[in-house]
C-alpha cells in the first residue's frame, strides 16, 4: 500500500504495480477547499481587491459592488469537495447545479452541466483528472459561458485548455479564479499571472493551519481500512 498526502491520483497511473493500493488522503480537503472556493467567491464579487487599492491609496471613496446572493453557480464534481461547497453556498442565497460525470439524485451529469453553462454565473471545478476530463473546458466550454462570469479551478489544471483561457481573459469576457494551472508550478512570465480578470494562487486551497493533523487522521483511517480488508486467500 501506497498512502499520499494529496487527494488525487491521476500522477500514480501506470506507475504502479499490480497488488499495491494507492490511497489518497481523501475526505479531508473538501471543508478547506470549500472554504476558499466561498472566499474567494465573495471576494470576488464584494471587490475586495478594488477596496483594498483605495486603501492603499488612502482614498475615502464607495463604489456599488456585486453580491453573492442570488447567483448561479455550477460545482463540476459532486465528491467531497463538491458536496462541501454545496453545503455552504446555499446559506448565502446560491442557486447551486451539482454536477458529475453520471447523474444521480441531486446531481446532473456533464451533458446537462454544458446544458445550463450560459445561464452561470460562476462555474467552479472539482473533477478529477481522467481521460475523459481532461481539456474538458476548452473553447467550446469558454465560449458557451456566459459574458462576465467567473471560472474557479481548484480540481486539476488540466481539466482547463491554458491558451483557450487566455484568449478568453485577453477579451476580458470572463474572470478566472485558478488555485491549479496546467503548467504546474505555473513558470515566470507565463501570460496567467498578469492577464486581465486573473486571480491564481499556488495550489494552495487545502494548506491550513491544521493540514498536517488532517492527512494523519486520512492515514490512519486508510491505512486500518487496509489491514482489516479481507484479503484473497486469507481464511
Amino acid at each position: 500500500m501506497i498512502q499520499l498526502f494529496s487527494a488525487g491520483r491521476d500522477a500514480w497511473a501506470g506507475l504502479i504495480p499490480d497488488g499495491v493500493v494507492v490511497s489518497g488522503a481523501d475526505r479531508i480537503h473538501g471543508g478547506p477547499v470549500a472554504e476558499w472556493v466561498m472566499a474567494q467567491l465573495l471576494a470576488h464579487y464584494r471587490d475586495l481587491a478594488g477596496y483594498r487599492a483605495k486603501q492603499c491609496a488612502q482614498s475615502w471613496e464607495r463604489h456599488a459592488t456585486g453580491t453573492l446572493t442570488g447567483k448561479r453557480v455550477l460545482v463540476l464534481g459532486a465528491g467531497d469537495i463538491g458536496e462541501n461547497i454545496q453545503r455552504r453556498a446555499v446559506p448565502f442565497g446560491v442557486e447551486l447545479t451539482l454536477a458529475a460525470r453520471t447523474a444521480r439524485d441531486g446531481v446532473v451529469d456533464l451533458a446537462a452541466a454544458r446544458a445550463v453553462l450560459p445561464e452561470q454565473d460562476a462555474v467552479v471545478l472539482a473533477l478529477p483528472l481522467t481521460g475523459d476530463t481532461r481539456g474538458l473546458v476548452d473553447t467550446v466550454f469558454l465560449a458557451a459561458m456566459r459574458p462576465g462570469s467567473v471560472l474557479v479551478n481548484v480540481g486539476r489544471g488540466p481539466l482547463v485548455d491554458t491558451d483557450a483561457l487566455v484568449v478568453e481573459l485577453m477579451r476580458g469576457r470572463l474572470y478566472a479564479i485558478l488555485d491549479v494551472t496546467d503548467p504546474e508550478p505555473l513558470p515566470r512570465g507565463h501570460p496567467l499571472w498578469t492577464v486581465p480578470g486573473a486571480l491564481v494562487t499556488p495550489h494552495s486551497a487545502a494548506i491550513t493551519d491544521d493540514t498536517g493533523d488532517r492527512c494523519w487522521e486520512a492515514i490512519v483511517r486508510n491505512v486500518t481500512e487496509f489491514v482489516q480488508a479481507p484479503r484473497r486467500g486469507t481464511p
